[in-house]
């Protein structure tokens, strides 16, 4: 289950088993479940799919005293406050299978972009990553170096990704952004680099959706734990790590996704220079 921009809550009258076998995007003003359109703007239109009705009302009081016909309802998509931490300072980090996370001089880490990647999240690990003195490659995965963002803020690569590819990397590290995870999913190129750095046993990462719509497809979850935006899996940690994989839920975790991957390779002392830099409350 994805909710893309996370604006508006999204609520789907159903079972438990329904609601499991729902797939859906979301957008601010297209809904989609199976393929199929379900809304072409905010509305309280109710759409009928196989086993389940779906509303998207201004809050979850507008429909909690309603009959639905004993069904319950339950809440698929939330606003992005919902990922958000609640308490700076606060441990939200689950590690798994613990390793140690190596570089030589400069920490070397890629990060792709393409059209509709997530600018919170892309920008987020890009500068909190440059500001630790990590050389990161911003790539892009398409044709041209400048990319429209999901919220359709332009962003500029140093180089494509053919040109990236040519270079070895500490960390590949995907922002999220429906668009950007659907190009990410499509390249070759890019897959194929996110193999060699697991088979290398070298680190990576993913945010968001890209998680389940990157990795997963392409068999670079098997055996991992890992931690998705919360409408594509059940309440998690806002961060795993689990060996060399290191995923977080949104746009809401990746300063605390950012500063997980400082302190991984660069240890406790960096980390908390780096919340001093960024004001995070201890």
């Amino acid at each position: 289950m994805y909710c893309n921009y996370r604006l508006f809550p999204v609520y789907c009258i159903c079972s438990e088993d329904e609601a499991r076998m729902e797939i859906y995007s979301v957008s601010t003003r297209h809904y989609y479940a199976f393929g199929s359109l379900l809304f072409e703007e905010v509305s309280y239109k109710i759409k009928e799919l196989p086993g389940v009705r779906w509303v998207l009302p201004d809050s979850y009081l507008d429909v909690k005293n309603k009959d639905y016909g004993g069904k319950a309802i339950r809440l698929i998509g939330s606003s992005v406050d919902d990922v958000m931490r609640p308490n700076h300072g606060d441990e939200y980090t689950t590690e798994l299978n613990p390793m140690e996370w190596k570089c030589d001089n400069v920490l070397q880490v890629l990060v792709p972009i393409a059209d509709g990647s997530e600018e919170m999240e892309a920008v987020m690990i890009i500068d909190i990553l440059r500001r630790a003195k990590a050389n990161v490659v911003v790539a892009s995965v398409g044709d041209n170096l400048e990319i429209l963002a999901s919220g359709k803020v332009k962003l500029v690569a140093d180089m494509l990704l053919d040109e990236a590819a040519k270079l070895t990397y500490d960390l590949v590290v995907l922002p999220e952004g429906l668009g950007g995870a659907q190009a990410f999913a499509k390249s070759d190129k890019l897959v194929n680099l996110l193999k060699k750095q697991a088979e290398s046993n070298k680190p990576y990462g993913a945010i968001c959706a890209a998680p389940a719509l990157v990795l997963e497809p392409h068999g670079l979850l098997k055996g991992k734990k890992a931690t998705a935006y919360p409408a594509m899996c059940d309440k998690l940690s806002d961060q795993m790590v689990d060996g060399n994989l290191i995923t977080s839920r949104g746009p809401g975790t990746s300063m605390e996704f950012a500063l997980g991957i400082v302190k991984k390779f660069l240890g406790p002392k960096a980390l908390e220079l780096a919340k001093g830099l960024f004001v995070v409350r201890k």
